[in-house]
This record gives structure tokens, C-alpha cells and sequence, in this order.
């Protein structure tokens, strides 16, 4: 069975990508969703630690992605996973 690094912390981050799509969902035409996650297999892996992605409001401050503080489309998701030993 596969889970996600984000089922550790109990949430999925709240955005992981951020552009001006014209997209229906929020205001101003931003489209600030989460598509992005780190798969694992629970029976193989423990995970130990997980980066925090910043707050939307910290995203969206420079309007989308990429911006002058985060350089690409997407944000970076960090997963420190231990090899279960059976």
C-alpha cells in the first residue's frame, strides 16, 4: 500500500503550485493548489522528518510562480525516510 509523506504530518501541504491560470477556484484568477506529494510504501519505509512548504499568503506575496523568492513553478517537497528492516 503506498501513502503519502504528507499523511505523516497529518495534512497535505496547502500549495505546492502557484499561476495565474484563470482558473474559477480562488480570486483574482490565481490558481494556488497542492499537486504535488512523495509517494512511499509504509511497509518499507518510516518516515522520520518533512519540510514544511510556506503558508499560501507567503507564496502569493510576489502573485504566482516563479517568483524573486521561489525560482521555480513549483515548491520543493523534503521527505527523510528510514529502510524498514523486516
Amino acid at each position: 500500500m503506498l501513502i503519502t509523506v504528507s499523511l505523516f504530518q497529518g495534512r497535505e501541504p496547502s500549495v505546492t503550485t502557484c499561476d495565474l491560470s484563470g482558473s474559477p477556484v480562488s480570486h483574482l484568477d490565481l490558481c494556488a493548489v497542492c499537486l504535488d506529494y512523495i509517494w512511499y510504501a509504509k511497509a518499507s519505509f518510516r518516515p522520520e522528518r518533512v519540510l514544511d512548504t510556506p503558508e499560501i499568503h507567503l507564496v502569493t506575496e510576489h502573485t504566482a510562480l516563479p517568483s524573486v523568492i521561489y525560482p521555480s513553478d513549483h515548491l520543493p517537497l523534503y521527505a527523510e525516510l528510514t529502510i524498514q528492516e523486516h
